[in-house]
């Protein structure tokens, strides 16, 4: 039996009708969830000490999470500008290289060099002695 313009229209109807179901029981989860009231009311808390502290006279907080300096602010870091437009705020961290870092690193490469080498010399040996004969 071929499907009918009335029974897309149907299936289209009852999809909608789920979707919406869907969508109002994952709201009363939400909003009936423990965690997230918790989350809320911590949140919340978080906020009305933020502002008692600024109302006190606090500043904001610096990058470190310490009081403000006298002048009630923190300077932000020199911007710098790269070559892609991006503007980089913060300043750049050092890459910490353990001691031995690229002796290491040569000498893996020699190792996995002489790995392939025998490799392929006993791959040879194999193809001579006839035990791999194509």
């Amino acid at each position: 039996m071929p499907i009918t313009q009335l029974d897309i229209l149907r299936r289209q109807a009852e999809s909608a009708y789920r979707n919406q179901v869907q969508k109002e029981t994952a709201q009363l989860r939400r909003s009936t969830s423990l965690v997230q009231q918790a989350a809320r009311l911590t949140g919340r808390g978080a906020q009305a000490l933020e502002q008692a502290r600024r109302q006190k006279g606090g500043g904001s907080p610096g990058p470190t999470g310490q009081p403000a300096p006298a002048g009630g602010h923190w300077e932000p870091a020199e911007r710098q500008v790269c070559a892609d437009g991006y503007v980089r705020v913060s300043p750049r961290q050092p890459i910490y290289t353990p001691p031995g870092y690229r002796r290491r690193l040569v000498w893996k490469g020699v190792g996995l060099f002489l790995c392939a080498g025998a490799i392929l010399l006993l791959l040879g040996f194999l193809l001579r002695s006839g035990i791999l004969a194509f």
